[in-house]
């Protein structure tokens, strides 16, 4: 960041500095996050499930020059609405039906994002908040791998920050505090219909979660400023003061006051921006598909992940917690000052209503789904970016005042220190051991080659364990204004030896997609009737080209058992793993010969595809 001025921790910006200053900052931030999101991006071929499936969708969406209704291996594919969709078809058109293709709408939608919340945090605080909460979004583990994924969380991020953003910065104002309700009816209305339309853009992205989400947190935002006034009101009021603060959170929630609140945020337009953006897609799909998606979409993926765990994806209730912390990493080195720094703002209530409103924002996303049966760690990606800000936050205020929670800053930096020691010295470590089958290693049944990876990833920690020694240093001295600005690089150095150095070796051990590859290659891309045996990797879909058949060992055999029609070689393909290839050659011996092989990495067995040489795919 060198050549780049920022002001000393007690000096005061001129409201006439902030337009070169920001210039500079957006400058930054965009080449940062192209840094980080886009180079290498195709260099690893799609991972399962999610990104297999998704872009198998979009491939076959593509094929048929469909943008209305998505199909996965010919079928309705009722899990997501089709904006990723037409994101990757978008990719396929200018690049090419490949893994570049298919993600780099997710990284220009992090790219986006990233600016996105420098504009909150400026906004909201000042312009250097909004620059570090945007190198702690684009820069932290979690977010930086989504923004390389052909997945919607990116998108759906985007939608939601810009959306949320846009009314926070609104109902800020530029004025004198007022009460809130005037406020909300002071946001014009063309701000109003480009909220909406930002939420209706959400709602194709992942569906109604889309409004859903935002709506609740427009709603809690504004009662919690609510019920702030009345207490306000109340405090020099004769009485009770337990009786006084329960009227002031039970008297925003009387009818009267819920409709004021309610027609103040615009709600006929909010259903025309919504009907307008997202309304015709789901018209047609439903039209398109007789009825059936909207009962799959909303029954299945929405009512029935929330009410039961599905796909094996289940968590205690504090996953996201710790999900968060690996998430944000390396910036949650920061968290325990982050924490007490946001805290004390609470605490304090001095006129900073922008530390509440970003609390709700993150306290929705985490309690909602931490009551949900289903979890992952991107569901609450749209969370990140109010993080992030807490960031800049605390960031900004360690700036102004360098004294403040320095035992916790150095705490924060020999964390980072031991975690890149750990990290170097593990790494090597485990690599060795494992190669060599020495203690627990040897017993492992796994594939060679995740030592020698694992062994050779030793580097990775390096940036981080330089920048802790660094940081201690520097946290001794006067000049600490640099600290957060050296902490962003190092922490893109550590993810870019993990995105362009370590991701892109993993491609020739991504053992289903690389078969599909090869007999692709072999059979010269012609029609064959593929299945795969007691394995589902939706990748195979799309590097296929065609559909593929899932199906159970014994339904399989019990089927080639009773076959006996003449041979014609090469019309079937089947793919399996070797040691279901030894059952098979004895459950139906000359039927099948091997194709090709692959190694199935990180297990110490091989994928094996074979051709049927004997019988047609008929039944007895």
């Amino acid at each position: 960041m060198n050549g780049v001025s920022y002001p000393s921790a007690a000096s005061h910006h001129s409201s006439a500095s902030f337009p070169s200053q920001t210039r500079v900052h957006l400058v930054v931030l965009f080449l940062l996050s192209c840094f980080l999101f886009l180079p290498r991006l195709g260099d690893t071929r799609l991972f399962d499930q999610d990104e297999g499936y998704y872009a198998s969708v979009a491939l076959e969406m593509h094929q048929r020059n469909d943008w209305i209704l998505p199909t996965f291996n010919q079928e309705l594919f009722a899990h997501k609405p089709p904006l990723m969709f037409w994101g990757m078809r978008m990719g396929f058109l200018l690049l090419g039906t490949n893994e570049f293709g298919a993600r780099l709408g997710s990284a220009l939608a992090g790219i986006f994002t990233v600016l996105v919340v420098h504009w909150i945090g400026k906004r909201l605080f000042d312009p250097q908040a909004g620059f570090i909460a945007g190198l702690a979004l684009a820069s932290n583990l979690m977010f930086s791998m989504v923004a390389r994924s052909a997945t919607a969380d990116a998108y759906l991020t985007l939608f939601i920050s810009a959306s949320l953003g846009m009314w926070l910065v609104a109902y800020r104002g530029s004025h004198p505090p007022r009460p809130a309700i005037a406020r909300l009816q002071a946001i014009p209305r063309r701000i109003w219909l480009v909220i909406y339309s930002g939420i209706g853009l959400a709602v194709l992205t992942k569906g109604p979660i889309g409004f859903l989400f935002p709506a609740t947190i427009i709603g809690l935002t504004v009662y919690g400023d609510l019920v702030a006034e009345r207490m306000r009101e109340t405090l020099h009021v004769a009485g009770s003061r337990r009786r006084n603060i329960l009227f002031s959170f039970l008297a925003p929630l009387r009818p009267r006051s819920i409709a004021v609140s309610i027609l103040a945020v615009r709600p006929l337009l909010g259903l025309v921006g919504l009907a307008m953006i997202a309304g015709p897609w789901y018209y047609l799909a439903e039209v398109q598909s007789e009825g059936r998606f909207l009962n799959e979409f909303i029954g299945v993926h929405h009512l029935g992940r929330f009410s039961q765990a599905m796909d094996n994806h289940e968590g205690p209730f504090y996953y996201y917690f710790v999900a968060c912390l690996m998430g944000l990493y390396p910036w949650s080195a920061f968290a325990i000052p982050v924490g007490i720094a946001w805290f004390h703002s609470l605490r304090r209530n001095d006129g900073t209503p922008e530390v509440r409103w970003i609390s709700i924002w993150i306290a929705v996303y985490l309690g909602v789904f931490s009551m949900a049966s289903t979890k992952l760690p991107n569901y609450v990606l749209p969370a990140y970016p109010a993080m992030a800000l807490c960031i800049g936050y605390y960031f900004r205020e360690v700036l102004r005042d360098a004294k403040r929670w320095t035992r916790w800053q150095s705490i924060a930096w020999a964390f980072l220190l031991l975690v890149g020691v750990l990290l170097t010295t593990g790494l090597a470590v485990v690599g060795w051991l494992g190669t060599n089958r020495i203690g627990p290693f040897g017993d492992l049944e796994v594939s060679p080659a995740v030592w020698k990876i694992v062994g050779g990833a030793w580097w990775i920690g390096l940036p981080l364990a330089i920048m802790g020694i660094a940081g201690i240093l520097i946290q001794r001295q006067s000049e600490k204004d640099r600290l957060p600005f050296g902490f962003a690089i190092a922490s893109a150095l550590f993810l870019s030896l993990i995105w362009h150095v370590a991701a892109p070796k993993l491609r020739p051990w991504q053992a289903p997609q690389r078969l599909a590859q090869e007999v692709s290659t072999l059979t010269d891309n012609k029609p064959r009737t593929i299945r795969m045996l007691d394995m589902f990797r939706p990748s195979v879909v799309f590097y296929s080209r065609q559909p593929v058949e899932f199906t159970g060992w014994k339904a399989f055999v019990e089927r080639e058992q009773y076959r006996n029609t003449p041979a014609v070689p090469g019309s079937e393909i089947l793919m399996l793993r070797s040691a279901d290839w030894e059952k098979l050659r004895e459950a139906v011996p000359g039927r099948f010969e091997v194709l090709t092989s692959v190694p199935n990495f990180p297990e110490s067995d091989a994928m094996i595809a074979v051709e049927g040489t004997s019988l047609l795919s008929k039944e007895k």
